[in-house]
């Protein structure tokens, strides 16, 4: 995953591949404010049961993904929605204690 992304039609891909246990994955998209905190945007959980042709979207849209195998997960973030401004995408697994946590800024379209 990118450091930076700007907004387009595209979604933004995260691959998550996780070892051990088959849980559900919790993924969240969380937006940081202009004084700094953390504010939830979107979350989904997926399950381990591998389904290609489900896809699973947040309540609020701009995440979706699906199942690939037992421990291999496809994460999409909808950016067209989204203001610019700094991001974090956090997984955890069910009755783990270890997250998985990346941050990007997401900035107006590249125009020259």
């Amino acid at each position: 995953m990118n450091t930076v992304y700007y907004k387009s039609d595209a979604p933004i891909p995260v691959y998550v591949h996780v070892t051990g246990l088959n849980t559900n994955l919790s993924i969240q998209l969380l937006q940081e404010s202009f004084n700094h905190n953390l504010s939830e945007i979107d979350n989904i959980t997926l399950s381990p049961e591998r389904n290609t042709n489900k896809v699973t979207r947040g309540e609020n849209s701009p995440l979706f993904g699906n199942t690939l195998n037992h421990g291999s997960y496809n994460v999409f973030i909808d950016t067209s929605g989204l203001s610019t401004g700094y991001y974090e995408l956090v997984a955890k697994r069910q009755n783990f204690e270890e997250t998985f946590v990346r941050g990007f800024y997401l900035l107006n379209e590249n125009v020259p």
